[in-house]
Order: C-alpha cells, then structure tokens, then sequence
C-alpha cells in the first residue's frame, strides 16, 4: 500500500470529499490539497501548531453572507491570493494567479494557478454553489 503524499479532497457542489479506491484512500503530491484546505477552511486548526510563514487563513468564507456580484467576484479573487500567499513565503510557489468568475447564476467559479519554482503549473478549477454554501452557513 502507498501512503506518499497527503489525502486528495475532490471540491464537490456542498464541501469536499475524499475518494477510495481499491480500499485506499486516494493520494496526490499535496499541493491541490494545500490549496483546497488553504482556500476553503478559514481558521485552520493547524494554524495554532504552525509557524507564522506557513499558517493559513482564509476569508472566503465570510463572502457567503453577501449577494455574488462583481465586487464579491473581485473580493474572491483577492482573498484566494491571501489564502494561498504562505505558499511563496515558504518557496512552494513562485508565483499565484487567481481568476473568478459568475458562470451562472448563483455560482462562483474560482481558476488558482500555482507556478512552481521549477516551471510547472498547477491549475485547480473550483465551482462554489453560493446559495448551498449560504444555508450551510447559516446566512441564507
């Protein structure tokens, strides 16, 4: 059995989850993960064991209490960059690009890319509902 890597969270319309396969969990080198917990969990609880240069925050979350529209939109993009900055403070990424757009009504899509100190880049596509997101927050 091969547990290298960290558990891959698969973004779904309602959270995240994580798959099985053959009896094992499925695995990926981390990064998608970083950044799904990074983009996704607010206070993170490894926060509180974590030093300065790797903690990870998000304030995503606290847009599900608005109407999406364009200044949500832009406010997205700016708190995923925040989310994701301890990645180049700790040489992970050399550089970060966010992109979110309104693809439909009541959904957010969010594009990450995560270039890599070696060249490689990691695109993650995200697709938030807001309307599930708000009930589940208690806002809607």
């Amino acid at each position: 059995m091969n547990y290298d890597g960290d558990v891959k969270l698969i973004p779904t319309d309602d959270g995240g989850q994580i798959t099985i396969e053959k009896g094992q969990t499925v695995m990926d080198d981390g990064l998608e993960t970083a950044a799904y917990i990074s983009l996704f969990s607010g206070d993170y609880w490894v926060n509180a064991i974590s030093e300065r240069d790797e903690k990870c925050e998000s304030k995503l979350e606290s847009l599900f209490s608005r109407n999406l529209d364009n200044q949500t939109r832009l406010d997205a993009e700016e708190y995923a960059l925040q989310a994701l900055a301890w990645m180049k403070r700790q040489g992970i990424a050399a550089k970060i690009e966010a992109e979110a757009s309104i693809p439909r009504t009541g959904f957010l899509g969010l594009v990450v890319r995560i270039y890599q100190p070696d060249g490689t880049v990691a695109e993650f596509r995200y697709q938030i509902n807001w309307e599930n997101q708000r009930v589940s927050m208690g806002v809607a």
